[in-house]
């Protein structure tokens, strides 16, 4: 059977967003469920990456190292409960205007992320709350799906404004936790 995997925005999907960028683990607030959802994953050795755009690096709002710090955060709790991290986390820390190959709606990010984890990009499912999460997902050639924590619920009007049929109704999900059994399912096909 071919290994499969699972990739996440962090923000909106992981943590909650918050006004402006965070910049502070004591001010990371997990999404209710996101943590026990992850665990879960993690026990049945599915890989998970993370692919996250942090344009505040570039704007200088927010640094590699604090970006790092909530990464560290995310890790010390998955790594409490369950001796298991991701296997590979994908910071774009490029403005919007730059025209980097690795922000999304690119596929760059997500196919680096893909690359360290050794899995073949069309074995991925990528989950986020944004309009250009579903297109980074399509174009790295993933399964997208969307949760509507974060910004989510106006994500999926937006996506359903341009992508034909019942395929984003069948792959949006109230949070990471809702979304568990579709990506259990899927990545033990």
């Amino acid at each position: 059977m071919t290994q499969r995997a699972i990739i996440l925005d962090r923000d909106g999907v992981i943590l909650e967003t918050v006004e402006g960028y965070l910049d502070n683990p004591n001010s990371a607030i997990f999404i209710p469920g996101s943590i026990d959802a992850l665990c879960v994953l993690l026990s049945h050795d599915i890989p998970l990456g993370i692919a996250t755009n942090q344009a505040g690096i570039a704007t200088g709002k927010i640094t590699h190292e604090q970006t790092a710090a909530i990464q560290r955060l995310i890790d010390g709790v998955l790594l409490d409960q369950t001796g298991r991290t991701f296997k590979a986390v994908r910071v774009c820390p490029h403005a919007k205007d730059v025209g980097c190959s690795c922000r999304k709606p690119k596929p760059g990010l997500l196919l680096a992320a893909a690359n360290d984890m050794s899995v073949d990009p069309a074995d991925c499912v990528y989950v986020g709350d944004h309009s250009d999460d579903w297109r980074a997902a399509i174009n790295a050639d993933m399964l997208p799906v969307l949760v509507r924590t974060g910004r989510g619920r106006t994500a999926e009007l937006d996506i359903r404004s341009w992508y034909p049929g019942p395929f984003v109704r069948a792959l949006t999900f109230d949070s990471l936790s809702a979304a568990l059994p579709f990506l259990l399912d899927w990545t033990s096909r």
